[in-house]
């Protein structure tokens, strides 16, 4: 936002990454993220949160990694598993400035594991994508709602409405993948609570909401590509 000075509460992000296709020869590249705020002893959404560890965030992605992997492996999820793979995690402390905390990143090498089932094929063009919304219960102001681009839909398409045939059993499903990531974590007796949020650099580093639900559209979208990663084949003319 021009002229607006971009400060962030002190926050984690959890990145998701993968591929469509094989290690090989991957036809699409994606990544997707949440955030999480983390508090002493029970505070609330609003509160000033505070900085984990190297050590503490490590340990955080260690607990949830078996957990979330195996709810991303999930048939409701309605993801393309058979082509879409998981390859890497990433959980790190956001600075004020938006930037990494730290000089190392905590991160998991994931061994292709399939997003979604195994047993679906991706049945539409590896750019198009479904959008998670994440709530907070407000439907306006700083950090009221936030987005995760979601790969390889496998959900029946409508072609006269330009629809996907999302149901309220597969947005069931992201709540509880969403909820995974809301977990204590102990600091030499003392309970650190890590929750879901959705966060904002406007605000002087207090606009932060925790996430209380999700919803997702009909309508499909675009899962943008890494252009320094994977490039496709360029065609080009000259003005006659």
């Amino acid at each position: 936002m021009k002229g607006t000075t971009m400060t962030y509460p002190d926050h984690q992000l959890l990145q998701i990454s993968g591929i469509v296709g094989t290690t090989a020869a991957p036809y699409e590249i994606w990544s997707t993220g949440i955030r999480t705020v983390a508090y002493l002893n029970g505070g609330t959404g609003g509160s000033v949160p505070i900085v984990l560890t190297e050590e503490e965030l490590q340990s955080y992605l260690t607990e949830l990694e078996p957990l979330l992997l195996a709810a991303l492996a999930s048939s409701t999820l309605q993801v393309g598993g058979q082509s879409v793979k998981i390859t890497q995690l990433k959980y790190n402390q956001i600075d004020a400035n938006g930037h990494y905390a730290y000089d190392t990143t905590v991160q998991s090498e994931v061994a292709n594991a399939p997003f979604g089932s195994s047993a679906s094929t991706m049945e539409y063009p590896s750019q198009v994508s479904k959008v998670l919304t994440l709530e907070t219960g407000f439907s306006r102001g700083l950090a009221h709602r936030g987005r995760m681009y979601i790969p390889g839909p496998v959900n029946s398409f409508s072609p006269s409405l330009g629809t996907l045939a999302v149901t309220q059993a597969e947005v069931t499903a992201w709540a509880g993948v969403v909820d995974l990531l809301n977990r204590p974590i102990d600091r030499s007796g003392q309970t650190i609570d890590v929750r879901a949020a959705v966060v904002s650099g406007v605000g002087n580093g207090f606009a932060w909401r925790e996430i209380t639900g999700v919803s997702m559209d009909t309508r499909a979208d675009i899962q943008r590509r890494r252009a320094n990663d994977l490039q496709g084949v360029r065609f080009a003319a000259d003005l006659p």
